[in-house]
């Protein structure tokens, strides 16, 4: 492994600038002869070269201003090998890791951009290209710690993961755009993973949707996990109808009052976006719950409208439902699914779980399913599968089972107007273990409205 040291204003020549060892002390101490200026020269002045497993110490003091001509390339490993790593560190201690470093594009170059390549693990850097920012190449994985990464222009795109096989993880990162016409992009099968950090706009102002671009390619998918979006008046921009396969999901972010999730309902059944446990504000959040896809939506329902008295509250009082919408798109060939919340069961001693549901339409079996699959009784490791489909889903099916023992609201008041149901999936025919079941809800019944109680009972 070799250490390559960088400060704005290093001279160093040949391998001057490259231990094998890790330095201590101070940048001062080295001396400007024991350090490269920048980290491209990195790349064209050791005679040793950069290699697998190699890592650029930056000083967190170090401040580069590109104002030439052209873009700005950052290289991992494209070979197999370990991958490389670019690091801010302390410019007293340059053994310790410490978040400053920074390189931006200022020139004339009005296409200058940034572009990250290979396997490449990157801590404590602030960066802003002149137009886009671009990462990943085929099968690359790229890794930002404590990073910013910033767009300035109108219409700057940040390519973020554009790559068949691509995978960018951002920790604790920030994404500044600051032009409400900047947007993110993930195409090509890649995938984005951000978790903590913030989505925002530094110089006032709100972004007027994180993504308007991409998703094309083969599509993508951009997970966020407690990462801060207040500053996005939407998450997806633009006719989304054109996007390839997408798969989004937003978990326990904080967001803005009034976010619009997308521009239109996904309307293909290769489109999704789950957004759980986040929200505006703290008591929502809880409970949040919201699926889209193929033209049809799964959200969250507090007690002001419809819900079953019976369910179990949440921690703020608060009882739910979860009210699903179809859309024209829906038939027994191309049913809507969102995966049902669950919590442990105990399937030992527990042979039915009972699902509760209203709606305005007469619903049969073949209208309204769901699928089972939990941990075998005697071998754990092997899962099995039950379905409450009717075995013939072609025809009707009959109505399901008329729910006489709850009691649903809207509101205060009674609930009118609506069939009550339930389904029960019975597990006694393969007993299983205790555990987490996974149950999925399937709608095949077009342009029909559900609501689904959250709270799963538990019948001897």
């Amino acid at each position: 492994m070799n250490f390559f040291y960088v400060l704005l204003g290093g001279t160093a020549a040949l391998d001057a600038g490259r231990s094998t060892t890790l330095r201590t002390g101070s940048f001062a101490a080295m001396g400007a002869s024991a350090y490269y200026n920048k980290i491209e020269d990195v790349y064209s002045i050791p005679s040793t070269p950069y290699a697998a497993g190699d890592i650029i110490l930056l000083a967190d003091t170090h401040a580069y201003v590109k104002t030439d001509s052209g873009s700005i390339t950052y290289y991992g490993e494209e070979s197999g090998g370990s991958p490389r790593a670019i690091i801010s560190v302390s410019s007293s201690n340059a053994d310790t890791p410490s978040p400053g470093a920074s390189e931006i594009i200022l020139s004339g170059d009005s296409n200058a951009s940034y572009y990250l390549r290979g396997d490449l693990f990157l801590f404590g850097l602030t960066l802003q290209p002149k137009d886009n920012f671009n990462s990943g190449t085929t099968n690359s994985a790229i890794v930002a710690e404590l990073c910013t990464l910033i767009l300035t222009g109108n219409s700057d795109i940040m390519s973020l993961a554009s790559k068949d096989g691509c995978i960018l993880k951002l920790i604790n990162s920030d994404i500044d755009i600051q032009d409400v016409g900047g947007r993110l992009n993930v195409q090509g099968g890649a995938t984005l993973c951000m978790t903590g950090g913030r989505v925002y706009n530094s110089v006032g102002g709100s972004i007027n949707g994180i993504f308007g671009y991409g998703f094309g390619g083969g599509g993508g998918r951009a997970h966020f996990t407690g990462v801060d979006l207040t500053h996005a008046d939407k998450i997806l921009y633009n006719d989304t109808h054109s996007y390839h396969g997408l798969d989004m999901r937003i978990k326990n972010c904080a967001l803005k009052s009034g976010v619009i999730f997308t521009d239109n309902l996904l309307p293909a059944a290769d489109k999704r976006m789950v957004i759980t446990g986040s929200s505006d504000n703290a008591a929502h959040s809880e409970y949040q719950f919201t699926v889209i896809s193929n033209g049809c939506t799964v959200m969250d329902q507090d007690d002001s409208g419809v819900h079953r008295n019976d369910s179990t509250p949440f921690n703020s009082g608060t009882k739910t439902s979860l009210e699903c919408i179809t859309s024209a798109l829906c038939s027994v060939i191309n049913p809507f699914w969102f995966d049902f919340p669950t919590l442990r069961a105990t399937l030992t001693t527990t042979g039915i779980l009972r699902i509760h549901l209203a709606s305005t339409d007469t619903l049969t079996g073949s209208d309204i399913y769901f699928t089972l699959t939990y941990p075998d009784g005697t071998t754990r490791n092997v899962s099995n599968f039950l379905s409450t489909r009717n075995s013939n889903f072609l025809t009707g099916g009959t109505e399901l089972t008329a729910d006489t023992g709850s009691t649903w609201k809207n509101g205060a008041a009674d609930l009118t107007g609506y069939n009550e149901y339930y389904v029960d999936i019975d597990t006694s025919v393969d007993v299983g273990s205790d555990g987490i079941p996974d149950i999925t809800a399937y709608i095949t019944k077009p342009s029909v409205t559900v609501n689904y109680c959250p709270t799963i009972s538990l019948v001897a």
